[in-house]
């Protein structure tokens, strides 16, 4: 594994954007993450882990290909994974990975909190409101005169820091996370 892949625990992260129980997000999303990524960090070694043909490398990073015990031995050896969450994040919630992953429904916050389910895990959960959950909010943040999301509590541990009303927020904010 080490001759196959540069892993360095400062400069190498690896992007998730697959999930099999939930609408995976567009190619644009990521291409655009990637991008800022290498903005931020020209040193940053990207890559995008890939399970089976019909998953994309994203572009501006190498597909990265293992087992479970494999991408286990990775979480000591890379910065951090991106992803969309899923299943795979449950199993990396059982190590010391950092975990930065996107949340597409906030009215599940506590099914797919991994801090809720793995307390101890170095997590920093993401939300991407639909369209109409961001209608809803932007109608009660005008009738309410609140400025920011960031002021918003949602449920009983979800801030607003922590919720995106659009895909180039959401970058911004895992951007701002990302050591």
């Amino acid at each position: 594994m080490n001759e196959l892949y540069v892993l360095d625990k400062e400069r190498t992260i690896i992007i998730m954007p697959y999930a099999n129980a939930t609408e995976n997000l567009k190619e644009s999303f990521w291409i655009k993450l990637v991008q800022n990524l290498k903005q931020k960090n020209k040193d940053y070694v990207l890559y995008t882990n890939v399970a089976s043909p019909q998953e994309k490398v994203i572009p501006g990073t190498s597909p990265i290909v293992t087992t479970f015990p494999e991408l286990v031995y990775l979480t000591e050896k890379v910065n951090c994974f991106i992803g969309l969450r899923s299943g795979i994040f449950d199993l990396l919630a059982f190590t010391n990975a950092k975990l930065l992953y996107i949340n597409k429904d906030i009215r599940g916050w506590w099914f797919y909190d991994l801090k809720l389910n793995f307390n101890h895990t170095n997590s920093k959960a993401f939300y991407l409101l639909s369209e109409f959950e961001h209608a809803g909010l932007m109608a009660f943040m005008q009738q309410n005169n609140v400025t920011s999301v960031d002021n918003i509590n949602f449920y009983n541990r979800v801030n607003g820091r922590d919720v995106a009303l659009n895909a180039d927020s959401l970058i911004e904010k895992i951007l701002s996370s990302v050591d």
